[in-house]
């Protein structure tokens, strides 16, 4: 599986963000982050699955996760590796977030997308439809490796704390923040 991520990380940077998936210590750090009673989440940016997996792992058998992905390569690995009723795949940008769920029916969001790469503009609507999506209370977890967009995620989510994990190549920055 990390091959195919890496083929298509070569070919696609802009929107894999590294050339390596997420390591099972990053994607089990993020699971445990979210709370065991919840009952909708959405992942951005599924990939090869790694945090997907990690997230099902977690979740109760009540919990929905919908994951949003563009790259076709990934997404048939994904239908390929899960055979999960509470996995819904959405073969579609991350932006159709407001088309999709109503404003504040989202208990959680994680976001495995590349934020350092996208345009002001593209980041900026991303973030709103996230925002307007989660509930009162709701999480939205954001992975990056730098600290680039920490003043960026502070304009939306004031109560937030950052994380850091050492075993994933490269290591990686957690974003916690609260609606």
């Amino acid at each position: 599986m990390s091959r195919i991520f890496t083929k298509n990380a070569i070919s696609n940077l802009k929107s894999t963000g590294t050339f390596f998936p997420s390591s099972r210590f990053l994607a089990s750090k993020i699971s445990r982050l979210i709370p065991k009673d919840t009952q909708t989440i959405i992942e951005l940016g599924a990939g090869n699955g790694a945090v997907t997996k990690s997230l099902l792992q977690h979740l109760n058998q009540a919990a929905q996760l919908s994951c949003y992905e563009i790259n076709q390569e990934f997404i048939k690995l994904l239908k390929q590796n899960f055979d999960d009723t509470r996995l819904d795949i959405l073969e579609r940008s991350a932006l159709e977030i407001s088309n999709d769920f109503s404003a504040g029916s989202v208990d959680a969001i994680v976001s495995c997308l590349p934020l350092t790469l996208f345009k002001n503009a593209m980041k900026q609507e991303l973030m709103t439809a996230i925002h307007q999506a989660l509930r009162p209370g709701g999480i939205f977890i954001q992975y990056q490796y730098s600290l680039n967009d920490r003043k960026f995620i502070n304009q939306y989510f004031s109560h937030n704390k950052l994380k850091f994990v050492l075993r994933n190549a490269p290591p990686a920055f957690i974003y916690i923040c609260r609606k």
